[in-house]
């Protein structure tokens, strides 16, 4: 069982590969009306497919060559193995640059004007557009609150 426990980032990559196919898929309709955003929807699923996975990719990394022994080691940053520290510091760093492109590089407008994500309604972009950047800082802080956690209690059984 904790084998199977140890290799669930393998489920976590198909899982952002299928999200990212399923929001292509989706999002066809739009392309059908507006062949010029085609470029711009494929440069979406790009960046979600190597963004999402990263964070995974280097669990599966630290756990395929040793320098973590099981998936708890991950959520015990506070044990100080250097691999782990650097594995939080690169999803802080995913976080502050996805902040940066949602807030300040038209990153919510284009998740809406691609409808990528959001539904985009006709007449409603900026409504959805809030809706976007209130979704993301409620996943910042959501992230903050399980980091906060993870440093502060021991409740993976260790």
């Amino acid at each position: 069982m904790t084998n199977t426990f140890n290799h669930m980032w393998i489920v976590f990559i198909a899982v952002m590969v299928t999200n990212g196919l399923i929001w292509k898929f989706k999002s066809q309709s739009r392309i059908k009306e507006n062949p010029s955003l085609k470029e711009g929807r494929d440069k979406l699923f790009k960046g979600w497919i190597i963004y999402s996975n990263i964070p995974w990719l280097l669990m599966g990394f630290g756990m395929l060559s040793g320098l973590t022994s099981s998936l708890n080691d991950y959520m015990l940053a506070q044990e100080q193995n250097p691999f782990v520290i650097f594995y939080h510091i690169v999803l802080l760093v995913i976080n502050v640059l996805g902040t940066r492109w949602m807030f300040f590089q038209g990153g919510a407008e284009s998740l809406v004007q691609h409808k990528f994500v959001a539904k985009g309604v006709e007449g409603q972009e900026k409504s959805e557009i809030l809706k976007m950047k209130a979704m993301w800082l409620l996943v910042l802080l959501g992230g903050a609150m399980g980091f906060y956690t993870m440093m502060n209690n021991n409740f993976v059984g260790q």
